[in-house]
């Protein structure tokens, strides 16, 4: 048989970057070491329309079963490719695994509706079964962790458990040869130092439950041995040639002696990388190691600075506990990042001002602001789920997850605080001197600045310049600088640009800190005519500097012809996508960036 894994769409084009998405890599190695005839295909990067690529891959190789996966979010791009498989080769089979099933296997495959079998917890031993069952070699009632429709009853049926695998170290390294690893390091742009990037999985799951969090790798937390784990990243080191490491881990935890072992092989590596941690398990003399051993920063969950807050959400830990642990990396000049997240089921409006009142006091630890999203498997959800305010599970997949109030706060008090929190912009604390943007491409743009601790002068490629934050590594002293990029942009360029949408429809989708800054910094742009847009129900209806916010029904009604995405991120690939599908009156889709361009044309 003809087995096809495929990765679904996480770039919004053929130049963006995207997180690695190292679970159905390692499914396909597992697969792979069997000898079976698998063919691997990636998305990302080829042109064509997802219709045209699926049909010349299942035509020229006569494939017999489609396998791909994701998580809950990647539900639109997974849909797509089980539903066209099924229009070009009706008997073809169709298998679909990774947190979206694990989560929530029932009201995911009636999401899904065009997939046969689902995986339900790890894929690695599962796939390979799941293939003996489709060969005939045995029963699939005898495969665990699996999901299928019964042929008598039309009903679903879901096996046994499958256990975890403990011994992480038996599972062939991912395939990333087969997805086309090195594409994606040519256009890395992680935080940490650019391209070349390589990205590596020390351990799966987490020993802590908070409420908002769910674990598609299992419940148990489990560790790679330090040897498998360096193995990885000389492969890496002398296959790519990466430069720095990103460790993907929710939590990275190694004993003393393997700490102090891993530090000493990080150094002798020269590799430059980011880890994370809680903030109840480092101490000083941890980070000092850290940081001379190459840690540029270190991600912390820090989720909320009121201990009501972080009491409910099972964080086990406290307000007090987290400014102890960012000052010891201040000291030790090591940067950090973290997320404030609100509308816990405890958060009132007292507890998310305390978090928002803190957050500005601290400008030095460049906090992202966001909200909870209600994902499937998590506490949250199922306490959502048990009092009716999610009515519809599958539905609730289909609409990717909207924002849900699960709080306290009144519905008005809710949409009140997303807005708040949406137009806060945190400016951070580096200046840059004698900064200047050059529009680069697909509303990206390269910034030119001396570092404010050096005075080296930097080049930083394909930068989103109106994020919050832009964190910037020296190439010279290594230094994250935390700058505001749009501070620094050619006003006069953006407005001329800008002018230029009054002779279409227009509407600006989604309403996040890049609208606000376009409020404050180019105030004249914000004189033309547009319709602001959001996806979030919570913020439609309101007020955002005399403009109202509306439901992208507002595209339809009003049969705009130009869409501006503030998205310019991986998190625009399936909204671009969405708008090029359903909304036939949109000739033209720029992204905010775009207007950086002396040479845009509209």
């Amino acid at each position: 048989m003809n087995y096809c894994i495929i990765m679904p769409r996480l770039a919004r084009d053929n130049n963006a970057s995207y997180a690695f998405p190292v679970g159905i890599a390692y499914v396909s190695s597992s697969l792979k070491a069997t000898k079976r005839n698998v063919i691997t295909y990636n998305l990302n990067y080829k042109d064509g329309t997802t219709e045209e690529l699926l049909r010349n891959l299942i035509q020229e190789h006569d494939i017999d079963v489609i396998a791909s996966g994701g998580l809950t979010f990647q539900y639109p791009e997974l849909r797509e490719i089980f539903e066209l498989s099924k229009k070009i080769k009706p008997d073809i089979t169709t298998w679909v695994g990774g947190g979206i099933i694990t989560a929530s296997p029932i009201p995911a495959m009636e999401a899904l509706e065009y997939a046969d079998y689902g995986m339900i917890g790890e894929g690695e031993i599962t796939i390979c079964e799941l293939a003996e069952a489709m060969e005939g070699k045995r029963t699939f009632e005898s495969v665990d962790g699996l999901i299928y429709r019964k042929l008598d009853t039309n009903e679903w049926h879901i096996t046994n458990p499958r256990q975890e695998i403990q011994d992480l170290d038996s599972i062939p390294f991912p395939d990333y040869e087969g997805f086309e690893y090195e594409k994606l390091l040519d256009k890395a742009n992680f935080e940490l130092s650019g391209e070349d990037c390589g990205m590596v999985s020390f351990s799966r799951s987490c020993p802590f439950n908070c409420t908002f969090c769910f674990h598609p790798s299992g419940s148990k937390y489990r560790k790679r041995s330090l040897k498998s784990i360096l193995e990885e990243i000389d492969y890496l080191i002398e296959k790519y040639n990466i430069k720095s490491l990103y460790i993907s881990d929710e939590l990275f935890a190694l004993r003393a002696e393997d700490f102090d072992a891993f530090c000493t092989a990080m150094i002798e590596r020269k590799l430059d990388y980011m880890i994370s941690l809680r903030v109840d398990m480092v101490n000083q003399d941890m980070i000092y190691k850290l940081k001379e051993s190459g840690c540029r920063y270190v991600g912390f969950g820090l989720e909320s600075a009121d201990n009501t807050i972080l009491q409910s959400m099972r964080k086990h830990i406290t307000v007090e506990q987290i400014e102890i642990a960012l000052e010891m990396c201040r000291k030790a000049n090591l940067h950090t990042q973290g997320n404030f997240i609100f509308g816990d089921e405890a958060e009132t409006v007292e507890t998310y001002k305390n978090t928002l009142s803190w957050w500005k006091k601290h400008p030095e630890y460049t906090i992202k602001l966001g909200y909870i999203t209600v994902y499937p498997g998590s506490i949250l959800y199922k306490n959502a789920v048990k009092k009716g305010i999610i009515k519809d599970e599958v539905e609730f997949i289909r609409q990717g997850c909207p924002q849900i109030n699960v709080s306290k706060l009144t519905e008005e008090e809710y949409r009140k605080m997303m807005l708040e929190i949406s137009i806060a912009i945190n400016k951070g604390v580096d200046k840059l001197t004698d900064a200047q943007i050059e529009y680069s491409r697909s509303g990206l743009a390269n910034i030119h600045a001396s570092c404010p601790h050096c005075g080296h002068k930097n080049v930083w490629n394909d930068r989103e310049v109106f994020r919050p934050i832009s964190k910037m590594t020296c190439e010279n002293c290594k230094s994250l600088i935390d700058a505001y990029a749009v501070e620094y942009i050619d006003k006069k360029v953006f407005e001329k640009n800008f002018k230029k949408i009054s002779s279409y429809r227009t509407g600006m989708w989604g309403i996040i800190n890049p609208v606000e800054a376009l409020y404050e910094y180019m105030p004249e742009a914000w004189k033309e005519n547009f319709y602001l847009i959001d996806s979030a129900n919570k913020k439609q209806g309101l007020e955002l500097h005399g403009k109202t916010i509306y439901s992208p029904n507002i595209v339809e009604e009003k049969q705009l012809e130009l869409i501006i995405i503030t998205f310019t991120s991986v998190s625009s690939a399936s909204i671009y996508q969405m708008i090029n599908e359903k909304y036939p009156s949109v000739k033209r889709i720029l992204f905010i960036g775009d207007f950086l361009d002396p040479n845009l044309s509209l």
